[in-house]
């Protein structure tokens, strides 16, 4: 327990943020586009620091960002009428004010609950002692109602900790909004929003109001859907709705379960079962996919002891093995996304990542083609606690990956003949931009996730301690571009990074994961704007002010704002749901 805060305005995006229950209208400024009309959904922390309820002086502190308390926002964008000038309206709503309470309850972060890097208490000299004698896979269905919030006694609760992603209308979820759509009483919009984590369960929101509905597994979609981790990022088909992602079921013989729930009627298809020594538990964050396969990439993030230490732990970064093995290869099973089963795997060198760029089948080629945000190691897991984020400067490299390609050979052609065993080949590298242009949370622009593709967006932040916390500025990639250059000579990417590379940026400014939204007319892959919830942490904005920024994807210039009455929380992901359109299929 602590009683510290942070001081630096650079940092009030990881302190306890002001909910927004009702909503409330933005002071606007600058041009908005007259066809922009729909609503941005973003989630993430909310909450870092809670007092005990018997004792407020005493402040249980949340230790590392990606276990705030989640909180949810809404800003609904709305055009002008002859009546008015356009509005952008906000509001945001607490994801688990029930874990919030238990927490100033207790006095304490419960001991019994799952948490990402939450420490519950000292280190026990003798614990891996008695785990090795005592501690048995069937403890992992405890640590499954943990890591959902639940221990037993809190099992009817709504408000588990779920703030990474956003789905709208999510296949197989039932609400029952369903039933209103002949009934002329069907909501405009999404029926729900599901938020998702990295654990196996889901977070089903009141898209208006953004209130808690209730959490389900996706165990209660379809049985055989059990396990303890997910992807926080599944893949969705533009055209059909399909949802595709995986469950793990650790056990001494850890299964990732590949699957789909299909967009008409929910149903769930097991496209594969992948289960070997090479694919040991791991925090895998991300699948991706084209228009042919599902990619699971297994990198090096293994969980220790074939996933017991998760019981030992009760938090992740604790349980992932922080000794880099730089022999061990990540592996990319790429699995048949229509008819199912394992095509084959390709092994490469080490690396860690959080995100997927993008994946699309070379039309010209038939190999996969995967582009990623990659790390050297693990070590980015432990520069995000927040005793390191909020002390500028602290940080001896910048946090951010670098942008890769990797090229799987046609997979079509990787079985010879009368061979039923699985085929091993080798992931080539095409080209690694540069660190002078890292990029996290990268987007596209609808319609272009799982395809051939141009331009990608992200944020970035330049290799040096000064300046914002997270981030300093949004960046364009023309990965056409990067390729290009990379084709002449991949030496040649660093020093021609305005070959393709472009940069929003402002002085002091943090901005968040921006979400592209298309112009209805446009005609051209960047026509449209990026919606970016960013923090300014200049002197003359104080404690700091945040606002809605938009920014047109094609220059890259700003052209409106919408400032917000209160900080916002330095969040995750978002989504963006056009009007009249229907929610965007494949944002996840």
């Amino acid at each position: 327990m602590s009683t510290a805060t942070s001081t630096s305005s650079k940092a009030t995006g990881f302190e306890n943020a002001v909910e927004q229950p009702t909503p409330v209208d933005l002071v606007l400024h600058g041009d908005f586009p007259p066809w922009l009309s729909g609503v941005l959904y973003r989630t993430g922390p909310g909450t870092y620091n809670i007092p005990s309820t018997g004792d407020p002086s005493k402040v249980t502190e949340i230790h590392h960002w990606f276990d705030g308390v989640a909180m949810h926002h809404r800003f609904e964008i709305l055009p002008a009428t002859p009546e008015r000038g356009p509005r952008v309206v906000y509001r945001s709503h607490k994801g688990a004010p029930d874990l919030e309470q238990r927490i100033a309850d207790a006095g304490e972060y419960p001991k019994a609950l799952f948490a990402f890097a939450q420490r519950h208490r000292a280190a026990d000299p003798c614990a891996n002692l008695f785990q090795k004698f005592f501690t048995t896979f069937a403890s992992l269905g405890e640590v499954l109602k943990a890591m959902s919030g639940r221990d037993g006694e809190h099992d009817d609760e709504t408000t588990d900790n779920v703030s990474v992603t956003l789905t709208p209308d999510m296949p197989g979820v039932f609400t029952g909004e369903e039933e209103k759509a002949t009934s002329g009483e069907a909501r405009k919009g999404p029926k729900v929003i599901v938020a998702k984590t990295d654990a196996n369960v889901l977070q089903l929101l009141e898209p208006s109001t953004l209130a808690p509905l209730k959490c389900i597994t996706y165990e209660n979609i379809d049985p055989r859907l059990s396990g303890q981790l997910s992807a926080a990022h599944a893949c969705r088909d533009a055209e059909t709705g399909d949802f595709y992602n995986f469950v793990a079921e650790v056990s001494a013989k850890t299964t990732y379960k590949i699957f789909k729930i299909r967009g008409d009627d929910g149903k769930v298809d097991v496209l594969a079962n992948i289960a070997e020594k090479e694919a040991p538990p791991s925090y895998i964050h991300a699948i991706t996919m084209t228009d042919r396969f599902v990619v699971l990439c297994v990198w090096q993030a293994h969980i220790k002891q074939f996933g017991l230490s998760l019981v030992l732990t009760h938090n992740i970064a604790d349980a992932i093995d922080k000794t880099w093995h730089p022999e061990k290869p990540s592996i990319f099973y790429v699995v048949d996304r229509h008819d199912g089963g394992l095509v084959a795997k390709y092994k490469t060198d080490a690396f860690y990542a959080f995100h997927y760029i993008n994946a699309f089948d070379d039309p010209d080629t038939g190999d996969v083609v995967i582009d990623i945000s990659v790390y050297p190691d693990t070590s980015v897991i432990d520069r995000l606690y927040l005793d390191t984020l909020r002390n500028p400067g602290v940080l001896e490299n910048p946090w951010m990956g670098q942008a890769r390609r990797y090229r799987l050979t046609d997979p079509t052609k990787a079985t010879a003949p009368g061979k039923s065993k699985t085929p091993v080949l080798y992931a080539k590298t095409d080209f690694t931009l540069p660190q002078s242009v890292a990029v996290e949370l990268p987007t596209l622009a609808p319609g272009k996730h799982h395809h051939t593709y141009r331009y990608t967006y992200g944020i970035t932040r330049k290799p040096t301690c000064d300046g914002p916390i997270l981030s300093d500025g949004i960046i364009k990639f023309d990965m056409r571009a990067a390729a290009e250059v990379a084709s002449a000579s991949r030496d040649a990417l660093e020093g021609k990074e305005d070959e393709y590379a472009k940069f929003w940026r402002i002085p002091d400014v943090t901005p968040s994961e921006p979400i592209f939204a298309p112009r209805p007319s446009g005609t051209s892959e960047d026509d449209g704007v990026l919606l970016s919830v960013a923090l300014d942490s200049s002197a003359e904005k104080g404690r700091g002010q945040s606002a809605l920024i938009v920014v047109d994807a094609k220059t890259m210039q700003e052209v409106a704002r919408a400032e917000l009455p209160n900080v916002y929380p330095f969040g995750f992901h978002g989504v963006y749901t056009p009007s009249g359109v229907g929610p965007r299929k494949n944002a996840l």
